[in-house]
């Protein structure tokens, strides 16, 4: 029996949304969006949210050291997610705000985890995404409520901790960033442990700086970056998470930091400035995570007895043929870090479907890594069932290229 004989009978299940076509391009939440309540439901509701998230080692790691440096009277910490585009950074801040507002909804998928968040208490979460003016105004669009005018991110960040009188004289393009004895006043405003989630920052001064009028803003945005950091590691119960479009990489052994092209020069500047001696750098999503990413997003039940009974056909059959299928290590997939994925750890995609996909989302650089992979495979499965060719694996030919819709997506620009 197939793929599609185990959907028709309820033994596979695929997430009703992955037949919406529409939702493709919702691969990438939006953190402003679910704030203001206009996300869709499979991110803003929680319980669907977690439903569908794979919570990578690297996302386990950071939820827990959130929750014991809110919990721990020592001093707040810096985590920075470094990823070049479509690398989990929006996710995981998603993620976390989702946690830390309602670890109930947690509970389900990882009990102990929601029990660490329930020690630390329910943090004030500050949620800034310089890709919005009314998240983070600047002196051309000025944020305006309750009979404030609020023109600078420090004068946000202070109105959302209800201490903005601390800076009301310095929130104006002409004066200075308040400096770190009047931000770890702010931080301290608040009784609560304090949870700050910082998203396109790097869209934010790269705007800022491409503006006549405001590039002497811009130099003051990357010194208050620089003086948060020290005010959040100097205060207890605080933590900041920021997402920078850059990451670091082995090339010819040593390590280098690699940033979009679009931002080059600015993620590294807005990194260094929020980097200190605690600060941690955390890559969300790693190559060995995204065969389980793609099964959480686009399936809703898995039975892992089938998983072992295709596997098992499907290397009896490889074993019957080696002129063909060559020795079992050819019918893997190695990742980067050079783990082997098997056949029943990628089910229902074959180990090289996750390889191919791979290829093309990292050798292509208009395509963004996990996201692109997300919405390739949610268009190869639609296909795959329209078709109703059915097969014991989504194999590598199963992005076919003759489909309009996938070579669109595959075959860019570049």
């Amino acid at each position: 029996m197939g793929i599609l004989d185990h959907i028709k009978n309820g033994l596979i299940e695929v997430w009703d949304d992955v037949y919406n076509a529409r939702l493709d391009d919702k691969a990438a939440p939006d953190l402003g969006d679910l704030l203001k309540g206009e996300e869709e439901p499979i991110y803003s509701n929680a319980k669907e949210f977690f439903n569908r998230t794979y919570l990578t080692k690297a996302m386990e790691d950071l939820i827990e050291d959130i929750a014991e440096t809110l919990k721990s009277g020592k001093g707040g910490a810096i985590y920075l997610l470094t990823s070049l585009f479509g690398g989990g950074k929006t996710h995981t801040q998603i993620a976390l705000y989702h946690a830390f507002s309602n670890p109930a909804t947690l509970k389900e998928i990882n009990e102990q985890l929601a029990a660490k968040i329930a020690e630390a208490g329910k943090p004030t979460i500050i949620v800034m995404d310089g890709s919005r003016s009314d998240l983070i105004p600047h002196p051309k669009e000025p944020y305006k409520a309750e009979g404030f005018t609020i023109k600078t991110i420090w004068g946000m960040l202070a109105y959302r901790l209800g201490a903005y009188s601390k800076v009301k004289h310095l929130d104006n393009e002409k004066a200075p960033a308040p400096d770190v004895t009047v931000l770890k006043s702010i931080l301290s405003e608040t009784k609560e442990p304090t949870l700050i989630l910082m998203d396109e920052i790097v869209h934010y001064v790269f705007n800022m700086d491409k503006s006549l009028d405001l590039k002497d803003y811009a130099d003051k945005v990357l010194l208050f970056l620089d003086y948060l950091s020290r005010a959040v590691e100097d205060t207890p119960k605080t933590a900041l998470v920021a997402s920078i479009q850059a990451e670091y990489r082995k090339v010819e052994g040593q390590k280098k930091l690699l940033e979009e092209e679009m931002f080059a020069g600015y993620a590294g500047k807005v990194l260094r400035n929020l980097s200190r001696e605690s600060t941690k750098t955390i890559i969300p999503v790693s190559p060995d995570d995204v065969a389980k990413v793609l099964q959480k997003r686009i399936f809703k039940k898995i039975p892992e007895n089938e998983a072992w009974k295709a596997r098992d056909e499907l290397y009896k059959k490889y074993r019957e043929l080696p002129e063909l299928f060559g020795v079992e290590s050819d019918w893997q997939y190695s990742t980067e870090t050079g783990r082997i994925a098997t056949a029943k750890e990628t089910y229902p995609f074959h180990p090289k479907y996750i390889e191919v996909l791979q290829e093309f989302v990292t050798r292509n650089r208009d395509l963004q890594k996990t996201r692109d992979a997300i919405r390739i495979t949610r268009k190869v499965v639609r296909r795959t069932l329209r078709l109703k060719k059915d097969a014991s694996f989504i194999m590598p030919w199963h992005i076919d290229l003759k489909d309009n819709d996938i070579r669109t997506r595959i075959l860019t620009q570049s």
